[in-house]
Order: C-alpha cells, then structure tokens, then sequence
C-alpha cells in the first residue's frame, strides 16, 4: 500500500523533548550539504519514532525554514505536507488491513519510480519506508541497488522498530541512529501535555512499557478499563468465583488482547516468584504462560479457520487453573 506522506503529519505538532537533540543532530548535516542519502532510525513501537519521521520530513521539504528542526507551516511545501499530498515524498508501508502483510517487492519497484523522477518542487525527494523490517527479501533486494547507487537529492528514510531483522545489505547502506529512550519525568510530562492527569499517566505507561505513544493509545483506546475488568475477572476465577466457561464467553469479544494480557499477568508473576526462589510455584506460572502463548498462537493463526475463541479460551483458562492450582502467592 503506498500513501503519498507520513501517517500523522501535523504541521502544528511539538516534537517530544527527548526527540529534540537528535532531530538537531540528523538535520545538521542537511544545512552543511553533507547529507546521507539513507538514514536508519529505530525505536520501540511507540518511542516517537513516527513523529521524529514527520518532524524530519516536513522540515526538509518546507521552503523557508532556517536552520532549526521547525518547519515554516506556512509556505506551499507545508500546505502540500499537511494535506497529505506533497509530491516529493512517499510513505511506503504494509496493508494496514493485514496484520501480517509485509512490505512488497511491488511496492518497492514503485517506490524506485518514485525516487528515479525529478523533484517536482526542485528541493529533496523522501522515500519512507515505515516499518522497514516488514519488506520481504525480494523487496529488500530490490532496495539495494537504489541505496547503492541513490539519485542526487533523494533520502530513504528507513524507520524501524527491530533493525536487526533488517538483512546487513542493507543496514550497512544506511547511517543508522537510535533515538533515546525519554525518562519517566519526559513521559509523564508529555502525557500531562496531551490531557491525562499524573495518576491516568502513570498507569498509561506502566500498561505500555514505558513507552509514551503506545501509552496514550492505551487511555485513549479505553484499554486500562478493559485491562482492569480482565484482572477483576482472572482474580474472580482463582477465587472460585467465576468458571472457566463463563469468563472465556466474557472475553471471547476480545480473546487476543485477552489472551495478551494474561500473558503479561503470568510472566510478571514469575519474574516476582524467580526473584523469591519459589520454584514450585515458579514451574507452574510458566507451564500456565506456555499454554497461553500456543493459544495466542493458534487464535493468530490465519490458516485455522474454523477456531472459535470461546472453546480455545475455556480450554487454555482450565489448563491454567490446573497449573496454578497449588500457588500461594498473592494476586
């Protein structure tokens, strides 16, 4: 699927504090003229790694800018960025509707079309590729040749959120940065920014791993509420309040997210009981963390087609309760 800018590109919006530096530090070498024609910037899934992208983007092929990492927001380049249409940049990505779809060799052959042609407002052409690691290896040798031998004047901006399953063809064409990790304080801060309040903040990232933007989805998307009925209702089951039965009819609406929290449930649970050398207790968290992991796996499975939620729930909840039959730990 190609799409002609960045996923989000608000002209109005403040890079992160903790993107800031880096921003500076890649597009210094674009007001010196000693830029690289390929840069690979990775970061977990929801470090800011899509806004530093639209930051870049925009900044490069806005008209007047000076030499900051702000864009004008004013002159045609920003308008046409803004309205999801500028000419001289293509967002290349898998099929959103596709959960596994990689990145083609067919989009990446449309991609070097893109890059082959004269800039149309005489300034830089960016070829995003986001996220990277999604080409196939036939896209990925196809991208070589471009990255090896690249037009005047064009980037092939790769983000990625695992660079390594990138092949080393590749990454070595590449000038390859890491953007930093924010602090607790930078997060909260820049959640507070976007309208949640410290307690809703805190909660938001623990949820998300302390990851800002997967932790405001997460408010947003109402996930803390569903993932705090899912420990309500996982309690109500070791306490023989609640069957198997019935909680796998109340999750089987949302059996994969429901199944991913309860794995993230019993693998916090062993790290608490490695970390109190209860090995008993420890060999059945994870006999029960297996059993859920196959049962994500076969809900996941786009060949299994005739898989209902309901029973593969119940049947993983009742292997479950048989490995935790004999914890003690507190829940």
């Amino acid at each position: 699927m190609m799409r002609s800018t960045v996923s989000d590109p608000r002209t109005d919006a403040v890079l992160p504090t903790w993107l800031q530096d880096i921003a500076v530090q890649l597009l210094a070498p674009f007001v010196s003229r000693r830029a690289p024609h390929a840069l690979l910037l990775s970061a977990p899934e929801g470090n800011g790694l899509q806004e530093l992208c639209s930051t870049l983007a925009t900044r490069l092929l806005c008209e007047v800018a000076d030499d900051g990492i702000d864009s004008c927001r004013r002159c045609r380049g920003c308008h046409l960025i803004a309205a999801g249409n500028h000419p001289d940049l293509r967002l290349t990505m898998p099929d959103p509707d596709k959960a596994s779809a990689p990145i083609t060799v067919a989009q990446l052959r449309s991609l070097i079309d893109f890059v082959n042609t004269t800039s149309h407002q005489g300034g830089w052409r960016i070829a995003l590729l986001m996220p990277a690691e999604r080409m196939n290896s036939q896209a990925a040798n196809a991208l070589l040749k471009s990255l090896e031998e690249p037009p005047p004047r064009q980037l092939f901006l790769l983000a990625s959120h695992n660079p390594w399953r990138l092949p080393p063809t590749v990454r070595s064409r590449c000038q390859q940065h890491v953007l930093p990790t924010p602090t607790t304080e930078q997060a909260q801060q820049w959640l507070g920014e976007q309208g949640l309040n410290a307690q809703s903040a805190t909660a938001a990232l623990a949820a998300a791993g302390g990851q800002p933007m997967t932790a405001l989805a997460l408010y947003q998307d109402g996930e803390l509420q569903r993932r705090d009925a899912r420990r309500h209702d996982w309690e109500q089951l070791l306490a023989q309040q609640y069957t198997a039965s019935a909680l796998a009819a109340a999750w089987q609406n949302d059996a994969q997210r429901s199944l991913n929290w309860l794995a993230t449930w019993l693998a916090d649970s062993a790290r608490r009981e490695a970390a109190a050398a209860n090995s008993s207790t420890l060999r059945g968290l994870c006999a029960a963390f297996d059993a859920v992991s196959h049962a994500s796996g076969l809900l996941s499975t786009t060949s299994v087609t005739n898989l209902r939620p309901r029973l593969v729930l119940e049947d993983v909840l009742e292997q479950c309760l048989r490995c935790l039959r004999n914890r003690r730990t507190h829940v």
